[in-house]
């Protein structure tokens, strides 16, 4: 009986020692499989983490653009609001320049008016005064032809 035991202990345990074997040889090819799927979750991962620093690179680069952009364009809308007050200030200057052009223009015309009118009283007054120097000279005339007229027919009763 003892030899029959130890019998099936030798063969349980060669077979356990088999079934060890097998499970231990599953077990390093499960281990293999798992080290290969980490290298290759390992090696994604790498490659994640390349590419999210090559795109914080570009943001980074991206905000400095962004940046540069934003600070050009403020300056071009301040001199744009410059140009446009320039502007507005240039075009009150010329309408204020165009409404004394107008008020000097009408100031020429009344004053030409003005000149104008003086001259045609003194020309009516100069009229008048030739007129009256005339009418005298006349007057002055005729008595002198009447005085001589008086003094011919007085002449002639002598």
């Amino acid at each position: 009986d003892f030899s029959k035991s130890s019998s099936l202990s030798a063969r349980g345990r060669s077979a356990m020692s088999s079934s060890w074997d097998s499970d231990a040889q599953q077990l390093l090819r499960e281990q293999e499989e798992a080290d290969a799927k980490l290298e290759e979750v390992q090696a994604m991962v790498r490659k994640h983490e390349a590419q999210l620093a090559q795109m914080r690179r570009d943001a980074a680069k991206f905000d400095g653009q962004y940046e540069s952009a934003l600070s050009k364009l403020q300056r071009a809308q301040t001199m744009a609001a410059r140009a446009k007050l320039e502007l507005m200030a240039s075009s009150q200057a010329q309408m204020e320049v165009e409404s004394l052009r107008r008020k000097n223009e009408h100031s020429a015309v009344a004053s030409q008016f003005e000149q104008g009118s003086a001259l045609r009283e003194r020309r009516k007054l100069l009229n008048k005064t030739k007129s009256e120097a005339i009418q005298r000279k006349l007057l002055t005339s005729e008595v002198a032809i009447r005085n001589l007229e008086d003094s011919s027919t007085k002449g002639k009763h002598r």
